[in-house]
C-alpha cells in the first residue's frame, strides 16, 4: 500500500539537497516545510495502475503542471511538458558532457537493461525489429508533424542546436540513403 507520509519524506528528502531544482522541492526550501496542508484526494487505491491514473486526473482537473508545482502530468513518471522541455533544453544548450561523465551514464543504461526484466527487453526488441512496429511509429511520427502545436514545440527544441560537421555528413548520408530507396521503390 502507497503511504502518503513515505511519499513527503521523500519530497523532504530531495529539497534538502541544495542541488535539487524542481519545483516542489525550492518551494519546500523557501516556504519551509511545516506550511503545507496535506489533502487525501482518493483514498482505497490498491494498485500501482489506479494510483498513477488517479495522479494524472487530478494534476489534470487542477492543472498543476502550468498552476502548480507539478513538472510533468504524473502516472508512472509522467511526462515533462512541452515549456518544461524547452526550458530544460534552453539551460542544457552549449553544456557538453565531459567524457567521464558520458562514461557513466553508459554504464548507468547497461546496468538498467541488464536488471530490467527480459520479458520486456524482448519485447522492446522484438517490437521495433517488425514491421508492424516500424510503421506504427513511423505513422505517430506523421501525425505529429501534422499537428501544428506539436510542429512548433519540436522546431523550437532544435533551434539554436549547433551540428558538428561530423553530425552533418551522417545526417546527409542517411539522407541520400533514403532518397535512393524511395527512387527503387
Amino acid at each position: 500500500m502507497f503511504s502518503c507520509q513515505k511519499r513527503w519524506r521523500e519530497h523532504i528528502k530531495l529539497a534538502e539537497n541544495m542541488n535539487c531544482r524542481f519545483k516542489f522541492q525550492r518551494a519546500l526550501r523557501k516556504y519551509g516545510f511545516h506550511c503545507w496542508k496535506h489533502v487525501v484526494l482518493e483514498s482505497d487505491i490498491i494498485s500501482k495502475e489506479a494510483a498513477n491514473a488517479a495522479e494524472h486526473k487530478w494534476i489534470t482537473q487542477f492543472n498543476s503542471v502550468k498552476d502548480g508545482y507539478n513538472m510533468n502530468y504524473g502516472g508512472a513518471g509522467g511526462r515533462m511538458s512541452d515549456d518544461v522541455l524547452i526550458r530544460v533544453s534552453k539551460k542544457l544548450r552549449g553544456k557538453s558532457k565531459s567524457h567521464e561523465h558520458r562514461q557513466k551514464m553508459q554504464e548507468a543504461a547497461k546496468r538498467y537493461w541488464a536488471q530490467a526484466p527480459s520479458s520486456r527487453r524482448q519485447q522492446l526488441i522484438e517490437k521495433n525489429k517488425s514491421d508492424e512496429g516500424r510503421k506504427t511509429a513511423s505513422e505517430a511520427q506523421k501525425r505529429r508533424w501534422q499537428d501544428p502545436a506539436q510542429k512548433e514545440a519540436m522546431s523550437k527544441r532544435h533551434k539554436g542546436k549547433v551540428l558538428s560537421d561530423e553530425t552533418r555528413k551522417k545526417i546527409s548520408e542517411s539522407l541520400k540513403k533514403r532518397y535512393q530507396r524511395a527512387q527503387e521503390h
